[in-house]
């Protein structure tokens, strides 16, 4: 629990880890007392898309609230159910006022992706002066006026040297916002404090953040088309750490044709690359050298795309 700098009342940060049956489904969580089942607090954002990862939210309890019951519910291709019921006693985590870091930032890049349904890929330096090496972090996306949660940042949480250091994250703001103030809170021992990154606005003007089409992707396990005959491509874990395992089936292998896996970032920067042999194969790829936050695996024939995939890295 944290006193924000932009309010007087207490908000407290959490991580679900949501899965179900689908790779990619949505889900709510509903903070009620665990008595009366009655709604206690806000949760913010309250609903979105999991896809096997950690989801971030804070809540912000009703005055006189000592202990909540968040409910977690999950809808997966049409079916809804409740997943789980996390009870928390807020006597556990006392609220602490947070004074302003010592640390400076400037922006790399902040920019849109994603026409329909946008979301912006953003890199700042930080610059921490603290006793702490390294020392934790967590970007929280805020409404500029009135300070309220006004979008979701992943990766949100992590760790960073003393010094300068690039932080790498996406916003994906809520519907209708139009502007963002980023706040970063170090925690460092026993010592909370806050800066801020910047403030963007107009965020809806496609003249100023001008989004890229990302490339459609054929199929969301991976695969040119349906059938068992048709080229495939499998990537796990996903999310995934330190490693991946990256297997492909090209049933339509000919002698003459080059087949590579490409891994790109969201800049469309190309970061690694694997040239196939084989028409049945893994790639097992070390991803310790990539930076948290989404990549673009392609698979490639004579040039152009045959597979393409999402690959989440979360360290």
């Amino acid at each position: 629990c944290i006193i924000p700098p932009f309010s007087k009342d207490p908000v407290y940060y959490g991580n679900l880890y949501i899965s179900g049956g689908c790779s990619e489904g949505t889900y709510t969580i509903y903070a009620v007392d665990p008595a009366t089942g009655l709604a206690n607090g806000t949760v913010l954002p309250a609903s979105g898309v999991y896809t096997g990862a950690l989801v971030s939210f804070s809540y912000t309890p009703f005055p006189g609230v000592t202990d909540v019951r968040f409910r977690i519910k999950v809808n997966c291709e049409g079916k809804e159910c409740i997943s789980r019921n996390i009870d928390v006693s807020l006597k556990q985590y006392p609220c602490r006022e947070m004074e302003r870091c010592d640390m400076d930032s400037k922006w790399d890049y902040f920019q849109c992706y994603r026409p329909s349904d946008p979301y912006f890929a953003a890199k700042a330096i930080v610059f921490t002066y603290t006793s702490c090496d390294p020392v934790n972090y967590t970007i929280m996306a805020i409404d500029p006026v009135t300070g309220m949660t006004n979008g979701s940042v992943s990766p949100a949480s992590g760790s960073i040297p003393s010094g300068g250091y690039p932080v790498l994250f996406n916003y994906y703001p809520n519907p209708g916002v139009t502007a963002v103030k980023f706040i970063i809170i170090l925690n460092c021992e026993d010592r909370v404090c806050y800066g801020t990154l910047g403030t963007f606005d107009k965020l809806n003007d496609r003249e100023r953040y001008p989004c890229e089409k990302l490339e459609r992707i054929t199929s969301e396990n991976g695969t040119t088309g349906a059938g068992t005959n048709k080229t495939s491509m499998q990537i796990a874990p996903n999310p995934a750490n330190s490693h991946v395992n990256i297997s492909f089936d090209i049933p339509e292998w000919k002698q003459g044709d080059v087949f590579k896996i490409h891994v790109f970032n969201l800049m469309g920067q190309s970061v690694a690359e694997y040239s196939i042999n084989t028409p049945l194969g893994n790639w097992a790829y070390n991803t310790l050298q990539l930076s948290s936050g989404t990549y673009l695996v392609r698979l490639v024939k004579n040039g152009g795309n045959v597979a393409v995939q999402r690959m989440i890295i979360a360290h």
